[in-house]
């Protein structure tokens, strides 16, 4: 239960009243005391007098009242009962509360007290780094080592913040995915929802992002508590958007049009919401691959050989020929691919074993014959001997690696080589023995 006391210091006499305004007649059409309509007045908002001239107001405990759901009528009712209370206990001098003083005064009262600052731990530092950079694959491995999606990062402000003012629909998924709270809220009082509304010229995404929060139930009443935008709601942000000049007139628009859905509540709104978001979703399929903590985190390649239906009216007889270029540039290298080549997962490393032809053991130990390139998800290897060329090129890996770490060994008086690939992200799970392609 949150409570406050207001102290109006400004003497209101009954001459400064309105003296045209008709008395007040109450329900049996007798004429009411304006004492008795104060007090009916202070007692429908929760606010009460004492005998110290003060103006106190108690939320019921029955009904938890937040700033968040506080409409405009109810701060004008508050506003005439707190000068009412002056009129009736002849307060000391004081200017008149506007309706914007007593929405910042009512958002005051019902804040909720933010939990003791901890600062952040480094998997979380990392996760964060990862947004700022929109590294989806790093932010993810941080989040599966233990990174706190809803870690406080200084200011108030959390990842899914940052991820919505980028406008990230992938990143905000994976962290809604999570568990991150999509209604979190900064120092200021600002939601993703708020962030997505006010930024959606910079980042080119709002339609998306704004049916993305909604349909993971973002709170469309909540309005800014402090600043430039204090006591504005994501509607009104987008009402000015509306008014102003656009490069895409419709984005404002469909914008405000879902969050009126949304303020509506009902079953067919948020059924309208979220078919916007799966049109969106549908059109990128690495939404739908976004990991939650449900997963378990099984990045083995599973190999499904594929099995002629029995019904199939278009079964070939035999396999289509494969056409060849019959012209053939002249400067291109021609290369053997090497096909003898074998993987072993250790964890935070990838051993890969290759063994080339008899033909090229003796090039192997010489200097320059061999040439190898290690790049962000791929390596190419190659070796030239008088007669031939062998080459070894894997195009994408089941992982990202650490380029400069990474090495490789010729065996002395063999005709095997060793790759060691150095993984950027030491859990995931390579498969154990891959079959040649």
């Amino acid at each position: 239960m949150y409570s406050c006391s207001l102290r109006m210091s400004k003497i209101v006499e009954p001459g400064d009243l309105d003296e045209d305004l008709p008395p007040l007649v109450g329900e049996d059409g007798e004429e009411v005391p304006v004492d008795e309509t104060v007090s009916a007045t202070l007692n429908n908002v929760g606010v009460h007098t004492d005998s110290n001239n003060l103006a106190t107001s108690e939320a019921d405990t029955s009904k938890p009242d937040t700033a968040d759901h506080i409409t405009e009528e109810d701060v004008l009712r508050t506003t005439a009962a707190l000068q009412a209370a002056s009129l009736a206990n002849k307060v000391s001098e004081a200017p008149v509360v506007t309706a914007d003083e007593a929405m910042k005064t009512a958002m005051a009262i019902a804040a909720e007290p933010k939990p003791e600052y901890r600062p952040p731990s480094d998997v979380t530092v990392r996760m964060v780094k990862a947004i700022t950079k929109d590294d989806f694959e790093e932010c993810e491995d941080a989040i599966m080592q233990g990174a706190d999606v809803n870690a406080d990062c200084g200011a108030g402000m959390h990842a899914i913040h940052m991820s919505a003012l980028r406008g990230e629909m992938f990143l905000t998924e994976l962290l809604l995915a999570h568990g991150a709270n999509v209604n979190e809220r900064d120092l200021s009082g600002n939601t993703p929802l708020l962030y997505a509304c006010h930024f959606y010229r910079q980042h080119g995404r709002g339609v998306q992002l704004t049916a993305q929060l909604l349909h993971h139930k973002a709170d469309p009443f909540y309005r800014v508590k402090d600043g430039k935008l204090a006591g504005k709601s994501a509607l009104d942000i987008m009402d000015k958007a509306c008014r102003e000049p656009n490069t895409d007139e419709n984005v404002p628009r469909q914008m405000r049009a879902m969050i009126q859905l949304a303020m509506e509540g009902k079953e067919e709104c948020f059924d309208a919401i979220t078919k916007m978001w799966m049109n969106f979703k549908s059109q990128n399929k690495k939404l739908y691959q976004v990991s939650s903590k449900k997963d378990k985190y099984d990045y083995n390649i599973k190999n499904v050989d594929w099995v002629t239906p029995e019904n199939a009216k278009n079964v070939q007889a035999s396999a289509p020929v494969k056409l060849k270029s019959s012209v053939e540039t002249i400067l291109e290298e021609k290369y053997t691919d090497l096909t003898n080549y074998l993987f072993t997962d250790e964890g935070d490393k990838v051993k890969l074993y290759v063994t080339f032809p008899e033909s090229a053991a003796e090039f192997l130990q010489g200097t320059g014959a061999l040439q190898i390139d290690f790049e962000f998800q791929s390596f190419d290897l190659k070796l030239k001997t008088d007669n031939e060329k062998f080459r070894l090129r894997i195009d994408p890996l089941f992982g990202s690696i650490e380029v400069e770490q990474c090495k490789h060994r010729v065996s002395s008086g063999s005709r095997k080589v060793t790759l060691t690939l150095v993984k950027r992200h030491k859990n995931r799970l390579w498969p154990a023995v891959q079959k040649p392609r």
